[in-house]
């Protein structure tokens, strides 16, 4: 057999210069995989044994009553995968219960791996204990359609349930260019990926978050970081008919020559209608930059060259766009938003506008469940309509386009394509909580709310615009009060639940009108001068599950960041718009290049500011000692009002006994305090516009250690990280849970 496929193979060489490569013999099990791709592969000879019947039942104990026809297409040459199941793989009995899907690959390899074969045994066989099946209950049908310059191959389940779902074994198809990949996919597909794309399409649509992509949009900029759900692209068929000429339009600047022949001028060529072609390339600008230098974590994959894949290998597709490519879906953690909900709740959000009435939708769920997800997927199918949608955040602890510790609305003009801290923007009007955990200002947060939306209703242009909120996840205890008023202050048009798999991260009941218009908030004094509670609400609940808290398969990286993580990388992402624009460049970029130390600090005197910072306890005299080296809130009051003159003033700026509800215009550094000329210097990204309008600073939030640490000489008191001095050592985050201390009390009373 060997001698036969060699003898025909260097005849081959010989008489043909175009050919594909074969790879390498590879087992899974047992018997031996003999695998070629090649148009003249009829040429070759191949061993009776081997020959490919019209019609074969599959044998063993699993497959009886499940005959396998196969369907072949004489005179043409024919690719002949052979798989053997390990007998010690364990079946799934919920097999009915789930889809198949077509396994990660590249181009000329399409058997699955041993360990993707397991996970997908369950989609394909039955359990042993099962009941057979009648053999028109399932049929398996093969086809295979093969030409000169590629192979596709698709495979069609039939069950009972009518259920049917499609495997294109070549569903995206990776052509590697000098620093771009073009990727073609075929219609009703998609990929995800991990890592920062810059992505244009030049034939079709593609659609992303919620967001139809087409030929008409400029190059959009896509994060899908580790730690948060993987990113797909599909394809979409909501655009208008493309030209083929607009497409070599495209790629000519590209350097490619569509008379050339190879394999993706091949595929151009016989693009239909519902397929889509994707030049994708890698993403690297001050905020990549920046995180790469001073955030802890690798939040991107760096995939370096370990050898040589051919230029429609996704592997060295990955290496160029240094991102993970996932063609199969249920290798990865992939967003998934049910479209159908959010294109009812789109239209009618959209009518509401149009008859220039209050349009609003609240989605509430526990913690993790998706809200963030869904309500950037909901914004970006209104935005191609309504062109603007405004933002209500009033979640201090995973704020959307600001720092932690705010409430504000937004107005958003752009898609949202990634996650909080790839997006962060001036919002329109924002407050300062101080505080993640608004049980313990709970007072100041529903007073911020009801002047947060006061503020909204008094613009005539923006509260007739699509309004979207954003609440916390606190489902249980006094969550369940703040929801309560949160909806009868908002009133909101419609409300989207989101329901978990565990019942602890859920509301005690759903959030219809009925129930709302029936409970009475257990601290009347939240309600004291604030809301007419006994108003009733009207609105339309739509309930949703959350697809959020599945986890990806077996040998996917599942890692998750805490939640103080995610502030933490907000912030930095904030903070890395003090870095000037002149060291926005690719040749160079190190801690020295994109420190914040080198921007030019802002200068004001004591006389001008007020201070208020979360610590009672501090003397005023030691008011400027706590903020220098910190972050603060940069706010403005208004100076006339009397209330603030009562401010303490001990040779520096008036101490305010507490923190005043005022307009926050954003976060900066307390560079330094010059006690002689009495000035205070403060690195900030905002403008000199905006910082006019500043004049007292608020809380005392520390600068991330990342920020700190880079650069510094060994044993510089409190931040070096050398353990010869005491005071260089790194402070410690952790705690001790003292998890047997009720138990050891219990010993102990015993004992007596």
């Amino acid at each position: 057999m060997n001698d036969d496929f060699l003898g025909a193979q260097l005849t081959r060489d010989r008489n043909d210069k175009q050919y594909c490569n074969i790879p390498e013999q590879k087992t899974i099990g047992s018997p031996v995989i003999v695998e070629a791709l090649s148009k003249n592969l009829s040429s070759l000879s191949i061993p009776d044994v081997l020959k490919q019947k019209e019609e074969k039942k599959m044998k063993g104990n699993d497959f009886d009553n499940y005959p396998l026809c196969m369907q072949s297409m004489r005179n043409e040459a024919c690719v002949i995968i052979g798989e053997s199941l390990n007998p010690n793989d364990n079946l799934s009995d919920g097999a009915k219960d789930t889809k198949i899907v077509s396994p990660y690959k590249s181009n000329h390899k399409l058997r699955k791996d041993k360990k993707q074969l397991q996970n997908s045994s369950s989609n394909t066989t039955p359990s042993n204990s099962a009941k057979p099946k009648r053999p028109s209950d399932i049929c398996y049908t093969e086809s295979s359609i093969c030409n000169s310059s590629k192979c596709y191959t698709s495979e069609t389940v039939t069950s009972s349930n009518n259920d049917t779902v499609l495997i294109d074994q070549h569903s995206v198809r990776f052509y590697c260019l000098k620093n771009k990949v073009v990727a073609v996919m075929s219609k009703n597909t998609r990929f995800c990926f991990t890592g920062k794309l810059i992505v244009q399409v030049v034939y079709g649509a593609i659609e992303v978050y919620g967001c139809v992509i087409t030929t008409q949009n400029s190059p959009i900029e896509i994060y899908s970081p580790r730690g948060y759900s993987n990113v797909s692209i599909k394809t979409s068929e909501k655009f208008s008919q493309n030209l083929e000429s607009n497409i070599w339009v495209s790629l000519s600047t590209e350097g490619i020559d569509q008379n050339k022949e190879n394999e993706l001028i091949a595929d151009i060529k016989e693009l239909q209608s519902g397929m889509a072609v994707v030049l994708l390339s890698n993403l690297d600008n001050k905020l990549t930059r920046f995180l790469h230098v001073f955030y802890p974590f690798n939040l991107f994959p760096k995939i370096k060259n370990v050898s040589y894949h051919s230029w429609t290998d996704p592997k060295r597709a990955e290496r160029i766009l240094q991102s993970n490519l996932y063609i199969d879906n249920y290798a990865c953690k992939e967003i998934i938003i049910d479209q159908h909900i959010m294109q009812e709740v789109t239209d009618k959000m959209l009518k509401r506008c149009r008859e220039n009435e209050w349009s609003c939708t609240l989605i509430a769920g526990g913690k993790g469940v998706g809200k963030s997800t869904t309500m950037r997927c909901l914004i970006n199918t209104l935005l191609p309509v309504s062109k603007m949608v405004v933002l209500v955040d009033v979640d201090p602890g995973q704020a959307e386009c600001t720092p932690a510790g705010c409430i504000s609305y937004s107005l958003i003009e752009q898609p949202l394509l990634g996650p909080n801290f790839t997006h962060l923007k001036t919002p329109a009007f924002q407050l300062y909580i101080g505080d993640v955990d608004v049980s313990r200002c709970i007072t100041r947060y529903i007073e911020s709310i009801k002047m947060l939306i006061n503020k909204l209703l008094s613009c005539p242009v923006l509260s007739r615009l699509p309004i979207i909120v954003n609440t916390m996840g606190f489902s249980h205890g006094i969550g369940w009060d703040i929801i309560l008023f949160t909806i009868k202050l908002i009133r909101p048009s419609f409300v989207v639940q989101i329901m978990s798999e565990n019942p602890k991260n859920n509301y005690i009941n759903y959030l219809s009108k009925e129930v709302i218009n029936q409970q009475q908030l257990s601290w009347s004094s939240w309600s004291w001068n604030v809301i007419d509670w006994s108003q009733p609400c009207d609105y339309e609940l739509f309930t949703i599950h959350s697809n959020a808290e599945r986890k990806g398969a077996p040998g996917y990286d599942n890692w998750n960041m805490e939640p103080y993580q995610k502030r933490e990388l907000v912030m930095i992402s904030y903070l890395s718009e003090i870095v000037q624009n002149s060291c926005n460049s690719e040749r160079r970029y190190d801690p020295l290049s994109l420190s914040i130390n080198e921007a030019v600090p802002y200068v004001t005197s004591f006389a001008s500011l007020y201070i208020s910072i979360p610590r009672a306890s501090v003397p005023p005299s030691h008011a400027l000692n706590v903020v220098n080296g910190n972050i603060v809130a940069l706010c403005g009051i208004d100076m006339n009002n009397n209330e603030w003159q009562e401010g303490e003033s001990m040779a520096g700026p008036r101490i305010l006994n507490r923190a005043p509800l005022c307009a926050c215009y954003g976060f900066g550094i307390i560079r330094g305090v010059d006690m002689e000329r009495r000035e205070i210097f403060i690195n900030t990204p905002l403008p000199i516009s905006i910082m006019r309008y500043v004049n007292c600073l608020m809380g005392c939030i520390p600068v991330p250690t990342t920020l700190l640490q880079n650069n510094q000489h060994k044993n510089v008191p409190y931040i070096g990280g050398n353990n010869v001095l005491p005071m260089s050592r790194e402070h410690r985050r952790g705690y001790f849970r003292m998890r047997y201390q009720n138990n050891t009390r219990n010993n102990n009373d015993k004992s007596l």
